[in-house]
């Protein structure tokens, strides 16, 4: 018996406790994000946060969407900084419509969806918008 045996028997013991403990609620909520019709994906999400302004969250989202959509998935991107939203900039585009239409009730999600490069789709947030900083 070597020196590291005692020492992850225990941790194996508390690993699989902790899974045994923790299954009758992690085990219902992954069989309801499985779809109900053959055929179908559920769709992943990816957030990219942080409390801290100009530490390149736009500029890892921006990149980071380009390179999935490059690899044949489909892409939206929620720009949910509300009121400082800048993904629109960082793609050159100008939108109409940002998600402050869709929470006034004024537009649908699907009507705001605004195509950019590389099959990337982009839900504008509001920059500059009074309302949505205050939300």
């Amino acid at each position: 018996m070597t020196d590291s045996q005692p020492i992850t028997k225990p941790i194996d013991a508390l690993i699989a406790k902790t899974r045994e403990q923790i299954h009758p609620f992690v085990f219902p909520r992954l069989e309801s994000r499985r779809t109900k019709l053959p055929g179908l994906k559920i769709a992943r999400t990816i957030a990219i946060t942080s409390g801290k302004g100009g530490v390149g969250k736009t500029n890892m989202v921006a990149n980071m969407a380009i390179c999935l959509a490059q690899a044949g998935k489909k892409v939206i991107i929620l720009d949910a900084d509300l009121g400082l939203a800048n993904i629109d900039v960082v793609f050159g585009i100008r939108p109409k419509r940002s998600i402050l239409d869709v929470i006034n009730g004024t537009e649908r999600l699907e009507n705001i969806l605004i195509q950019a490069q590389c099959g990337v789709q982009i839900i504008a947030g509001g920059s500059g918008i009074a309302d949505l900083a205050h939300l």
